[in-house]
């Protein structure tokens, strides 16, 4: 039986992702993120990659990412659905959609608040990987280039809801007024590092001192 489509959960393990996002108690909130957006693909039935920076191959995101999926392509599966850990939000019944759609020849893409974006849902044959390499990753005109890239090959496209990423002090603050829309083990941890920013060294600053290394999904680098 030919395999169809495959889940992408392209990540950092927490441990490392600490190194890269300093947040107080971001051990514990990496943690529970990989253990959500794990638990969410499960309950999708699809089979899935988890690709970590143990197994990311390249020198830079546009490399690791686009590797990536070049690997599950040839894993021998016709669709890919790539996501990361840093969308809350992110539900089970949007990745069932995003496979739904590929059923029908329709790519999917979940647009972030940053010009990234949280799904990329594709077939084998929109994955051109020169083409993908070279993509703005790390900039904010990224999706609007992908866009592009892919309506030039007359590629019907379906836009899910924005969402935000968790990749900074702002965000963090962002989901605060989230309470219905995350879950309450991630809602708590946010509380919690909140509560501790004021004692936490470093916290007070600028979000544009933090420094981002190995980003999920091409999320724009702080200027």
């Amino acid at each position: 039986m030919k395999k169809k489509t495959a889940i992408l959960i392209f990540t950092q393990t927490a441990s490392w992702e600490c190194k890269n996002k300093y947040f107080p108690k971001g051990l514990e909130l990496f943690s529970e993120l990989n253990n959500q957006v794990l638990n969410k693909v499960k309950k999708t039935g699809l089979p899935y990659f988890i690709i970590t920076e143990k197994e990311q191959k390249g020198s830079t995101f546009g490399e690791r990412y686009t590797n990536a999926i070049e690997f599950v392509f040839k894993k021998g599966f016709f669709n890919i659905i790539t996501i990361g850990n840093d969308t809350p939000e992110l539900k089970s019944q949007q990745l069932n959609q995003a496979a739904a759609n590929l059923n029908k020849s329709k790519t999917t893409i979940g647009p972030t608040l940053d010009g990234g974006f949280y799904i990329l849902a594709i077939s084998k044959s929109q994955f051109d990987k020169t083409t993908f390499l070279n993509l703005p990753w790390q900039k904010k005109s990224l999706r609007k280039e992908l866009v592009k890239t892919l309506e030039s090959t007359n590629t019907s496209i379906i836009t899910l809801c924005f969402y935000n990423d968790l990749d900074s002090q702002k965000d963090i603050k962002h989901y605060l007024s989230y309470v219905n829309l995350i879950s309450k083990n991630i809602f708590l941890l946010i509380q919690n590092i909140v509560s501790l920013s004021p004692k936490t060294k470093g916290w007070n600053v600028s979000q544009n001192t933090f420094t981002f290394i190995l980003f999920n999904k091409g999320s724009p680098l702080v200027s």
